[in-house]
């Protein structure tokens, strides 16, 4: 897919109808990931939409990353997959919410990130930040 097609397919993405959930992740020492899954209500599940939408909604080109690259304000850039540790994280968001649940504030400590994962039918969007 290139990535024009890829930015069509995650602006045309169902945001309203899809299913949300949100994890936070960290680094471990010996490489990978750990990542547990956060309790969510439906008000923060409408804002965290709103946000997603805006946000693919106020891009409108895209460009390949590079060590150089930069972005402007209505710009976002593109990077493969397979280019990056996101399959290792992605595994992880993949399982059942439910039984990854986080556990005490104690587990927010030294977090690296957090994703927004939603689902509609066969289809997921990831929108991922570094903390």
């Amino acid at each position: 897919m290139t990535k024009e097609q890829t930015f069509a397919d995650c602006r045309g993405f169902n945001l309203e109808e899809g299913v949300l959930s949100l994890w936070v992740f960290k680094k471990r020492l010996a490489g990978g990931y750990t990542a547990k899954s956060v309790d969510v209500t439906e008000d923060l599940i409408a804002e965290l939409k709103k946000i997603i939408s805006q946000a693919l909604q106020a891009r409108t080109e895209v460009d390949d990353y590079s060590l150089l690259a930069q972005r402007n304000e209505v710009s976002c850039l593109h990077v493969g997959m397979d280019e990056t540790s996101f399959p290792d994280l992605k595994a992880l968001l993949d399982s059942p919410a439910e039984e990854h649940r986080i556990e005490g504030e104690r587990a927010f400590k030294n977090i690296a990130g957090y994703v927004i994962r939603v689902r509609f039918g066969q289809r997921v969007l990831y929108c991922v930040r570094q903390v």
